[in-house]
């Protein structure tokens, strides 16, 4: 729990992990009670880490998000799985938030979500590559940036409100806040009923409380990605406040 703390040598005995983010409650029966025809089977989409499929069973369809079988099998990608599935059966009565129905292993069960959000937003991009990102030498041959998408101010609204609602869940948690980290748009999906859920949590973290100060220890993050707040620029303490920064990047963008 504490591997991305900045001191990893010395763990401060007054600094306390919530209760709730080390207890486990797999449901590895309902796992291997699934069918394994292939037929039942229809991949929706690959991640760096995972693969996402549409699994048709008794129960109903529903999303199984597996691990790549490229990546590493290891005992981090392990954590980072149990914690996306903590996380997701702890928050799972909120709207904004992707519910879940099973965790086993690399293997996490939910709700299936067929609108991706990111083509919506970026019509004809290979999100997992360019992310709609424009290069120099375009921007030269333009007077301006343009959209690329045809959303009204009313659905660019509901985006930022429904976004934003779900950090609200996750940084204002009664047990205290949990650092997501990775902000991109392809982390939201749209549900049957219309509701943008934050749905990926494997490189989120629990803030551990520290008695004597009284407050939230601040971490360390060698995180990748784009949307970095500026804090992240150098090696250093962070807390919750930088998803909002990218948040805040991502409405922009």
């Amino acid at each position: 729990a504490y591997w991305e703390y900045l001191d990893r040598k010395v763990v401060d005995l007054d600094d306390a992990m919530p209760t709730w983010s080390y207890t486990m409650k797999p449901t590895c029966n309902s796992f291997h009670e699934l069918s394994d025809d292939g037929n039942s089977r229809y991949p929706l989409g690959s991640g760096y880490y995972r693969d996402t499929f549409l699994v048709s069973d008794l129960l109903g369809d529903f999303a199984l998000k597996r691990q790549n079988m490229n990546r590493d099998w290891n005992r981090n990608r392990l954590q980072k799985v149990m914690t996306e599935a903590v996380i997701m059966e702890r928050l799972t009565a909120s709207p904004y938030i992707s519910y879940t129905y099973g965790h086993c292993g690399f293997s996490v069960a939910v709700e299936l979500c067929p609108v991706d959000i990111a083509k919506r937003i970026l019509p004809h991009t290979n999100f997992q590559f360019d992310r709609g990102m424009v290069d120099q030498a375009e921007l030269d041959r333009k007077s301006d940036v343009y959209p690329l998408n045809n959303f009204t101010d009313i659905e660019k609204l509901d985006v930022v409100l429904s976004m934003t609602s779900s950090l609200a869940e996750t940084h204002g948690f009664d047990t205290g806040p949990v650092a997501t980290r990775d902000i991109a748009v392809n982390q939201w999906l749209q549900t049957d009923d219309n509701r943008l859920v934050l749905n990926d949590f494997d490189n989120a973290l629990f803030l551990a409380y520290n008695a004597s100060s009284g407050s939230y220890r601040p971490f360390f993050s060698a995180h990748v990605g784009s949307l970095k707040a500026p804090e992240e620029m150098k090696p250093g303490y962070l807390t919750e406040a930088a998803d909002i920064w990218k948040v805040g990047g991502l409405i922009f963008s």
